[in-house]
C-alpha cells in the first residue's frame, strides 16, 4: 500500500494536494514546502496499512539528508459474523433479559476479527473541516492487510468489556480460547487482516461485547504494536442472551407422606399424595460444571 503525503505549499493553502511517495529514491519527486517561523515544515500524511516505515527526504542543493522511521497501528478491530458455531445460528443480539437467546454458557461460538485503519477524511489546515477523502485517490479500503504479516507477527487477545456487561456490575469472567495469534490473520489472499475463530466461549449468563486488543508477548504488561502501543478502539455487536447450560440439585432431604402428621415414618409416598422437599440447592451450571454466578434476581 502507498503511503500518501499532503505537503502545504503555502502558508494559506487548505487544498490538499496529495500524491503517492516512491518506494525507490531514484523515481523521487520534488515538492516545496512551506516553514514557518521556527523553521518547521508540515506534512499530512495517509497510509492505509499497518507496520513500520522509513520516510527519506534530502534537500539536494545543500547537501542536507534526513530520515526517521514510524510505525503505524490499527484504528480499531472490528468483530462481527457472531455465530453459535454448533448449527452456524446468527448471534440474536440481545439489549435485555427479555431477548432471545444466543447460546448456553460454555459452549462454543464463533467470530471474525478484522484490524481496520481510520476512514479515510481528511481535514484542512484549521483541523476541522473535512475535505476530499482519500478513495478519491486510492481503492484501498478499511482493512489493514498487513495485520498478522510483522517480523514477529502480532496477534489479538479478547476481553468481555466491563462497561458493556449486561447484568451491570455482574461476574465477568475470561473469554474462553481469547488468545488470536498472529498466524491466524491473512490465512489467504482474501481474508487478509482477518482471522476467524470457532471456540471461543464464555462460562456465565447475560450480554457481552467483545473487545480485542493487542496480544501481549514476552514481558509486556499490556498489549504493544510494535512499540507503538495497544488498539483500544473497537466495534462490537452485544452477543447474547447467554443461558445456562443446565441445573444441578444437591443437598436436599425429602419426608413422604409430610402432610400425614400421625403416619410412622415411611420410605414412600403414595401417587397423588404430597411430599416434602428441604435444604434443595440449585446451581445453575455452565458447560463444565461451574456456577453461573449472573443466574440471580
Amino acid at each position: 500500500p502507498a503511503l500518501w503525503l499532503d505537503p502545504y505549499e503555502a502558508a494559506t493553502n487548505t487544498t490538499p494536494m496529495f500524491f503517492e511517495l516512491p518506494t525507490a529514491k531514484a523515481s523521487a519527486v520534488t515538492r516545496s514546502v512551506y516553514f514557518n517561523t521556527s523553521g518547521i515544515g508540515y506534512f499530512k500524511m495517509v497510509y492505509p496499512d499497518v507496520g513500520q516505515l522509513q520516510l527519506s527526504a534530502e534537500v539536494s542543493s545543500l547537501s542536507i539528508t534526513g530520515n526517521a522511521a514510524f510505525v503505524v497501528k490499527p484504528y480499531e478491530f472490528l468483530v462481527d459474523n457472531v455465530l453459535r458455531t454448533s448449527d452456524s445460528a446468527a448471534n440474536p443480539a440481545a439489549s435485555d433479559a427479555s431477548g432471545n437467546v444466543f447460546i448456553q454458557a460454555g459452549q462454543d461460538f464463533s467470530v471474525r476479527i478484522t484490524a481496520r485503519n481510520a476512514a479515510h477524511k481528511i481535514t484542512d489546515n484549521s483541523g476541522t473541516t473535512p475535505v476530499t477523502p482519500l478513495s478519491t485517490f486510492t481503492s484501498y479500503g478499511r482493512t489493514t492487510r498487513l495485520f498478522g504479516k510483522e517480523a514477529v507477527p502480532e496477534g489479538v487477545r479478547l476481553f468481555s468489556d466491563a462497561a458493556a456487561l449486561l447484568p451491570s456490575g455482574g461476574n465477568n469472567p475470561a473469554i474462553g480460547n481469547r488468545d488470536i495469534g498472529g498466524g491466524s490473520f491473512g490465512l489467504n489472499s482474501s481474508t487478509l487482516g482477518q482471522a476467524t475463530v470457532t471456540n471461543l466461549n464464555w462460562p456465565e449468563v447475560g450480554i457481552i461485547r467483545l473487545q480485542p486488543r493487542i496480544l501481549q508477548t514476552g514481558s509486556e504488561a499490556n498489549g504493544d504494536y510494535l512499540g507503538a502501543g495497544d488498539v483500544t478502539r473497537y466495534t462490537s455487536p452485544n452477543i447474547g442472551r447467554f443461558i445456562p447450560r443446565g441445573f444441578v440439585a444437591s443437598g436436599q432431604s425429602v419426608v413422604p407422606r409430610s402432610d400425614i402428621a400421625t403416619c410412622a415414618a415411611s420410605s414412600f409416598t403414595y401417587l397423588g399424595e404430597p411430599f416434602l422437599v428441604s435444604n434443595l440447592t440449585l446451581n445453575a451450571t455452565a458447560t463444565g460444571g461451574t456456577t453461573t454466578q449472573n443466574y440471580a434476581g
